[in-house]
């Protein structure tokens, strides 16, 4: 017996007993899409599902995973003690550490400024945010990325790691899904992304999903995951790259959606204690 979920306005799965079918229907999604199956193909971890079948036809995308027994782990973190969510995220880091072992010589501050650049056009274009002041403020913000963003090593990461993309066996068996938005990046783009979610996890509810949020069980992430990688947490550029990547993040959003107040807030508010 099948089941079909929508994903977004992008993909559609098909769940079977013992595979997942993900449909690609969006053609604006392909280069995403591409990227999971060149993902697929090229590497082979433990945590990663087999894949079994693809199509890269513009008329039908789709590929075909396996499909692991587990849970959502967004679905099950309010349920777990305290020591079980201390012993997953231990888990997740080892997963991450896999994935970190590829390194890449890229400049990333190009990358950055591009994709900066080309959200800057989209606001403009749309006249989005009129006021020349707040104008300003974004060319300011952009001057000072590029003169002061810290350069370092950009390493393979997920891109979205999230909990609604880590499937959960048991406190010490993991399993990773959707590969769409595998990248080079610094590491604090994977932190950040776990970050987002912890500080508003009610954001990342699947309208699917029939869960309980416990708050405290999501603030708890971040002070585990600083004890867990003290090398990156204690970095001097930590929060300030962290920070970029919210900037950038809010961005996008604001782009797509303009009366969102909360990314204004980061835009024109947290922004000015860096660029005064």
């Amino acid at each position: 017996m099948e089941q079909k979920i929508k994903i977004g306005f992008n993909n559609e799965i098909i769940i079977n007993q013992d595979s997942l079918k993900k449909v690609c229907y969006n053609l604006n999604r392909r280069e995403n899409f591409l990227r999971e199956v060149d993902f697929y193909l090229n590497r082979h971890y433990d945590f990663m599902p087999k894949l079994y079948e693809y199509n890269t036809d513009c008329n039908n995308m789709y590929i075909i995973i396996e499909k692991i027994k587990g849970y959502n782990l967004f679905t099950v973190w309010s349920t777990l003690s305290v020591s079980d969510r201390q012993q997953v995220l231990i888990a997740l880091k080892k997963i991450c550490n896999e994935l970190h072992k590829i390194r890449s010589k890229e400049n990333y501050q190009y990358i950055y400024l591009a994709e900066f650049d080309k959200y800057l056009s989209i606001i403009l274009e749309n006249n989005i945010i009129p006021n020349d002041n707040s104008i300003q403020c974004l060319l300011e913000m952009r001057e000072y990325i590029k003169s002061h963003f810290y350069m370092h090593t950009c390493f393979q990461i997920h891109g979205d790691l999230q909990f609604n993309n880590v499937i959960y066996v048991n406190n010490d068996c993991l399993k990773l899904v959707d590969f769409e938005h595998i990248e080079f990046a610094p590491i604090e783009k994977e932190i950040y992304s776990i970050f987002r979610m912890a500080d508003d996890p009610y954001s990342f509810i699947n309208k699917d999903n029939n869960v309980i949020i416990d708050n405290m069980a999501f603030q708890s992430i971040k002070s585990i995951i600083c004890q867990l990688a003290p090398d990156i947490y204690n970095n001097k550029y930590f929060n300030y790259n962290l920070f970029l990547f919210e900037y950038l993040n809010s961005m996008r959003w604001i782009a797509k959606y303009p009366k969102y107040d909360k990314y204004r807030n980061v835009l024109f508010n947290k922004s000015k204690k860096f660029v005064r």
